[in-house]
């Protein structure tokens, strides 16, 4: 509701869709043709058309044949059947080279005899002749490939290395492999083409549910002059064939498995000519067969055959997009015979089975050789004479030329309701456009028939659930009025604070669009949009407002003479509509200007204004969140500024990662030893080791000696000092503990040593080394505090001094009693705060991923330190370092502010190597082989004894 209380009808995103109608009546998300909802950016366009690769006069189909099947392990290493069906190739990530990897490869010189004393064969044993079909690398490291003629698996350890393992078919199990795919958790399934079926296996390579009982192996031959080592064959448990998944389909060519257990299965033509998915589960087909025919809905019906035939070659599943609800499975790939390009279809349970829904996306292949399609890491590849190229999305939309659609009745509420405006947030390209027709009336029954509407329709609209007795049933009998064409506005939406992001410069054509209807009186509006475009732009439609009613200027400001003629009186109302258009949105701002004020709805370009009211500039980098966090609780800032919970609060507003309320709602947690920002004030480590305050960077490495028995104080005597300074330095009894570091250098550190253990600081007044030229009227200041008059000092001293500012520093222990305590508390409380007052020292925890970064770690300090300048009292000092969040010895405080971890093991405190510069023991190569397989046996992590079965625990 704007600022005359107009109000409007809203039409945007997914939950409105389903209300549109395209011309001819029916549901847009049904039709064809017409216009289209792209999920991804909830908008509305022209029906996109998918581009077709044009095959040449010269070119091959695929056949079935040409498969031979293709994986990729964890690292990036590609593996696939060579041409004859006789090895297993591999292209290396590192090296990006092809090469043999089974059987290895035999030397130039492998007929030569050696010229050695033992016997050693002549030429190696030839590899057995099988025909290799299908391929896939298990999530637990195994490289399978299946073998036809013998029927059966070979099982290649990617993770330990060495021979592969033979995995027999029984006799009287017919088993052809064809392709083969990973099954989560270990295993994978097998497509039996001439039988047609599937069969999963486990992790450990037999069907599940099978008996325990292993069948007989033939014994290998292990006589010594053997001519190769024989294959190691594993245990398996007895097959028979109703184990296996059979699969209704006449013909089966590709297969892959999601993750909940189910399998896809790619019939290469199914009844109606097009490539067919079947579904199935716990063995049975989920449902009908779902087609591929929905793909013609978005090809150019000029580059269709007649009839349109689609045969499916090989798929491949990728991730389900977040940003794509059609996707409800995963997004499927799937290319034809013809080799050029792969259709993109989002997954859809639906009931009754699985829907494919065509994608209008554009995958180009270039000489697709037809092995496989293989995907790693949700992108699919192809091949390409040897190399593997990622199947990506080239940009070539395409759409149709011209499409309509109808939104439902909009209603007004009153009779005769005069229709404002028509706001359109829209992008619409320079070679596209739209045009807008109206038609009102206060009859519902003048624009559609009942049943044209839904359910709900005719609850939200308060129509009758049944077919009134005089309902004509009957299309629309008004003709639709044509409206102006509508023009973009130049400052973005009428409404203050409503964000759109079709909304933007004029000049690119996105924004919000409005028209001004010209006739539509009625309760009941509805409106055509006809979209057009030139096959390769299209408008995008992000929302429609319908205003309703229009506030008549000439009614409430004209004299009603300029109403007597409904000719003049229709053009006065459109002619000063226009200005109340302009004076509304004036007029609207002024009355929302409290959105601006308040940080919870004002735009994220007016908060850098709403925070300089406060005299703050923003740091740019920070995201809008964080930017109103700070502004809501700028006076908690403000109250605390200069104070430890103030520094504590502006470092973790411009460090830490994450920040939210409670870093202003408990200001005594402000220093918790778990901050990742540490404040310790100099005077509270007088008396305090650092290493309790949290200051543990400062800490002496590795274990220190405690002193026994209890620290001297004045009321011990002057003798007992002498005599502790004697034995702890070795010098004679009765030497005298000098005020003043002796002459020799060790014996000055030993002495300073002492004191500082045994007093608790290391006497500085009247000593040339660390003297001040303020330690004498400090001392004379400190005796006025104390004892008021020299009268008083004289007593307690029993001395005879004139005045109080004729008292010297002492040059030697004072007597015992007062005078003794009074220099005592004098060096160690008076200098030591003078020392230490109005200092601090700040430590940053080092993140664990800035802790191989110097430079980031660099810029981290120097921000910081920035900050500090800028919010610590004008009159303090401080020290700014990192330190370590990890237990070390003397580093750190067990259980307070320590993580127990690897220590210098720990992956998070190791750089990667690099040539010349890495340091060995202090780096790390690669990412250590199988980190993602914990049921394999590992080095240093497993206890010997444990199973060693093939991919057991």
């Amino acid at each position: 509701m704007d600022a005359n209380r107009t109000r409007y009808h809203l039409l945007q995103g997914a939950q409105d869709w389903p209300r549109w109608r395209v011309a001819d009546g029916t549901p847009a998300q049904d039709s064809i043709e017409q216009v289209y909802f792209e999920p991804s950016r909830q908008d509305i366009t022209l029906w996109p058309l998918a581009f077709r690769f044009p095959a040449g006069a010269d070119d091959l189909a695929l056949t079935p044949d040409d498969r031979r099947g293709a994986a990729r392990d964890a690292f990036g290493n590609t593996y696939h059947i060579s041409a004859d069906r006789q090895a297993v190739a591999v292209r290396s990530a590192g090296s990006d080279v092809v090469s043999a990897f089974w059987p290895a490869a035999v030397p130039d010189d492998a007929g030569t005899a050696r010229s050695s004393g033992s016997f050693t064969a002549i030429d190696p044993a030839p590899p057995p002749r099988w025909t290799l079909q299908g391929l896939a690398v298990t999530e637990d490291h195994y490289l399978v490939v299946g073998c036809v003629g013998p029927g059966g698996l070979l099982v290649f350890d990617l993770y330990a290395g060495g021979p592969p393992r033979q995995r027999l078919w029984p006799a009287g199990v017919p088993f052809e492999p064809w392709d083969l795919v990973p099954r989560k958790g270990g295993g994978v399934w097998v497509l039996d083409r001439r039988q047609r079926r599937v069969w999963p296996l486990d992790r450990r390579f037999e069907v599940p549910g099978t008996p325990a009982s292993a069948l007989a192996q033939p014994a290998p031959d292990t006589s010594a002059f053997s001519p190769g080592a024989p294959l190691q064959a594993i245990p398996r448990a007895p097959l028979q064939a109703a184990q296996g998944w059979p699969v209704p389909a006449s013909d089966v060519v590709a297969l892959d498995a999601l993750d909940d257990g189910s399998v896809l299965v790619l019939e290469p033509t199914g009844a109606d000519g097009q490539a067919t998915l079947h579904w199935l589960a716990d063995g049975l087909p989920l449902g009908a067969p779902a087609s591929t025919a929905d793909l013609a809905r978005h090809l150019d019906p000029a580059s269709l055959g007649s009839p349109w035939r689609f045969v499916g070659h090989d798929l491949a599943l990728g991730p389900r997009q977040a940003d794509d609800p059609l996707s409800w499975l995963g997004r499927l790939f799937i290319v034809g015979n013809d080799g050029n390009q792969a259709y993109a279809f989002g997954l859809q349970p639906r009931a009754g089975g699985l829907w494919l829904d065509a994608l209008p996306e554009y995958y180009p292949m270039r000489l697709f050789g037809g092995r496989a399609l293989v995907a790693s890491a949700g992108v699919p590849h192809y091949d390409c004479a040897d190399r593997w190229l990622p199947l990506m999305a080239q940009q070539r939309p395409r759409y149709r030329a011209t499409g309509e659609l109808l939104t439902p009745l909009l209603d007004g509420a009153d009779p005769g309701c005069v229709w404002h405006r028509l706001m359109l947030d829209a992008s619409v390209p320079a070679d596209a456009g739209l045009a807008v027709w109206s038609r009102a009336a206060d009859d519902w029954r003048a624009l559609a028939a009942w049943d044209s509407f839904s359910a709900d329709e005719r609850e939200a609209l308060g129509l009758p659930a049944s077919v009134p007795p005089d309902d004509p049933l009957a299309p629309s009998v008004l003709d639709w009025v044509r409206e102006p064409d509508p023009y973009l506005r130049a400052d973005g939406p009428e409404r203050p604070g409503l964000a759109s992001d079709a909304a933007g410069p004029c000049s690119a054509g996105r924004g919000t669009w409005e028209l001004l209807f010209q006739r539509a009186r009625g309760r009941f509006l509805q409106v055509r949009l006809v979209l057009h475009g030139d096959g390769r732009s299209t408008p995008r439609l992000r929302a429609l407002r319908a205003w309703y009613p229009r506030f008549s200027y000439a009614e409430h400001y004209l004299p009603a003479v300029y109403r007597d003629d409904p000719v003049a009186a229709s053009f006065i109302e459109r002619w000063l509509a226009n200005f109340e258009g302009s004076y509304t949105t004036i007029e609207d701002r002024i009355a929302q200007a409290q959105w601006l004020f308040d940080v919870r709805s004002t735009a994220p370009e007016a908060l850098d204004w709403l925070a300089g009211w406060f005299g703050v500039a923003l740091d740019a980098g920070w995201s809008a969140e964080r930017k109103r966090l700070f502004i809501r609780h700028a006076m908690d800032f403000f109250a605390r500024r200069g104070t430890l919970a103030g520094l504590q609060m502006a470092l973790r507003l411009a460090l830490d990662a994450c920040v939210d309320e409670r870093l202003f709602a408990d200001p005594s947690a402000a220093n918790a030893a778990r901050s990742s920002v540490r404040i310790i004030e100099r005077f509270r480590t007088r008396r305090t080791p650092p290493a309790l305050l949290g200051d543990v960077s400062t800490a002496v490495p590795g274990p220190r000696l405690i002193a026994s028995g209890t620290p001297w104080t004045a009321s011990l005597g002057a003798a007992e000092l002498q005599q502790r300074y004697a034995a702890a330095l070795g010098l004679a009894a009765g030497t005298a503990f000098p005020l003043q570091a002796p002459a020799d250098a060790g014996l000055a550190s030993a002495w300073a040593g002492f004191a500082q253990r045994e007093l608790g600081f290391v006497p500085s007044a009247n000593n040339p080394a660390g003297s001040h030229a303020d330690d004498l009227p400090r001392w004379r200041r400190f005796l006025v505090r104390r004892y008021r008059s020299v009268v008083s000092l004289n007593l307690a001293w029993r001395v005879n001094w004139p005045a109080l500012d004729s008292v010297p520093l002492f040059t030697q222990l004072p007597p015992d009693g007062p005078a003794l305590a009074d220099w005592a508390r004098f060096e160690g409380t008076v200098l030591a705060m003078r020392d230490q007052a109005h200092q601090f020292s700040v430590m940053l925890a080092v993140p664990p991923g800035l802790r191989t970064d110097s430079a980031a770690q660099q810029r981290r300090l120097a921000l910081a330190a920035a900050v500090l300048a800028l919010d610590k009292p004008a009159h303090t000092t401080f020290t700014l370092r990192f330190y370590w969040a990890m237990f070390r010895l003397g580093e750190a405080r067990l259980g307070q502010d320590s993580l127990i971890d690897l220590g210098s093991r720990s992956p998070q405190l190791m750089a990667p190597m690099v040539l010349g510069q890495g340091t060995l023991a202090q780096s790390f190569l690669a990412a250590a082989a199988g980190r993602d397989a914990p049921q394999r046996l590992r080095i240093g992590r497993d206890r010997v004894g444990r199973s060693a079965r093939l991919g057991g625990p």
